[in-house]
């Protein structure tokens, strides 16, 4: 998971085990999470974070603060499939905003999870995608330093297929106002470059995939960075509405005393580009934790490793019968080359199902048509739109 520092990852990935665990879904497939006690216990709080903005906010317009971090984090979702002894695990790493800003300064250990990963999800802040100036946009969601990441990537000539997924999130004021296909537009128009790159591959999937990543927590307005000084409280995140009064982080009107202050916060910089940013504000319209399409990412990213697996299997089983041919045939560079060609199918069939896990993959492959069949996964509504289709 790459891109923006604060774009909601962590929240969109509790979003995605909320899901499985409390709708219709778990008859098809059973998410957990399997994270070690460190990241486990970050999403538990995320979404408890999360249910208590909504309880104890609503009705108000505050900031969120997503926080940030300067490690990688992983978290381990495992996938079962109800009535099956079989799991496989989805290992999402988080690589932070920060880790692009800097002068790069983890550059080296991105490039190296680039070359063992499979699959990337792209995080978009859509409040700066749809609302910022396109230098703040530009900066703030590190889209030329993604496409520099993303340029890393290639298809091995049609023999290694990759997922990228490019996820808007906070899309929640979009979609309550029916266009969350605006918000598509604008990716496709922002990441033209990495996406004309990506494209160019036949086997690189590419698709963007819009998330609402609470339900309710809804974007509001970007206002100019501020911070308020009373004599009883310092630093308080806040901005300065028309009618002058200021609107703290909390959501509290306040009536500026003749001793107070209101000064620029210079502490909304964005890392690497010097650039000030103004501060997402958010209206909270329920109570309800009612995150959408998080668990389209799950559906993207299993069937892509489904029929990268079975794709190399087929390769494998065409490789033998073809060595067999050539071996009556006698011919014998054909016949060495073959069984070089024999070699690659084998190991990349088995080095796939190992990462695929102890899942059935015919079991798998009918879990994936149920859900489709069902119209669970959408990929073509919600301002889901497949860029590029590998599998598809």
């Amino acid at each position: 998971m790459m891109g923006a520092r604060r774009a909601g990852k962590t929240s969109v990935l509790a979003g995605l085990i909320e899901t499985f665990l409390t709708t219709e879904l778990s008859r098809y497939l059973k998410i957990s999470d399997t994270s070690d006690s460190f990241s486990s216990d970050k999403l538990k709080r995320k979404t408890e974070e999360l249910r208590n903005i909504l309880r104890e906010k609503n009705g108000k317009t505050i900031l969120v603060d997503e926080g940030s971090t300067n490690v990688f984090n992983d978290y381990v979702l495992n996938v079962r499939l109800p009535g099956e002894n079989g799991e496989t695990d989805i290992i999402f790493t988080d690589a932070n905003g920060e880790f692009y800003a800097n002068g790069y300064v983890e550059a080296e250990s991105i490039k190296a999870k680039i070359k063992e990963y499979d699959a990337f999800v792209v995080a978009i802040d859509t409040p700066y995608l749809m609302e910022a100036r396109p230098t703040v946009n530009r900066a703030y969601n590190q889209i030329d330093n993604v496409h520099t990441l993303l340029s890393q990537l290639n298809d091995a000539n049609g023999e290694d297929a990759k997922l990228v997924l490019f996820v808007p999130m906070k899309c929640e004021y979009w979609a309550k106002n029916g266009m969350l296909d605006k918000v598509t537009e604008r990716v496709e128009e922002c990441y033209a470059t990495p996406i004309a790159a990506l494209t160019s591959f036949e086997m690189i999937e590419v698709a963007v995939v819009p998330v609402l990543t609470v339900g309710n927590i809804v974007f509001d307005s970007l206002r100019e960075a501020m911070v308020l000084n009373t004599a009883s409280k310092k630093d308080v995140k806040c901005c300065e509405l028309e009618n002058g009064q200021i609107l703290t982080s909390e959501g509290e009107l306040y009536d500026l005393a003749p001793s107070d202050t209101v000064q620029d916060d210079w502490t909304a910089v964005i890392e690497g580009f010097n650039i000030k940013r103004p501060n997402s504000w958010f209206k909270i319209v329920s109570e309800k934790y009612e995150p959408k399409n998080c668990d389209q990412l799950a559906y993207f990213i299993l069937h892509y490793m489904l029929c990268k697996t079975l794709k190399a299997k087929e390769r494998e089983k065409n490789s033998s019968s073809a060595k067999k041919w050539l071996k009556i045939a006698g011919v014998a560079f054909a016949v060495f080359s073959c069984q070089i060609w024999l070699i690659a199918g084998v190991l990349a069939y088995a080095f796939l199902s190992k990462k695929f896990g102890t899942l059935n993959l015919e079991a798998m492959q009918a879990a994936i048509d149920n859900i489709r069949d069902q119209g669970l996964w959408k990929i073509s509504s919600d301002g889901i739109k497949v860029l590029n289709k590998a599998f598809l």
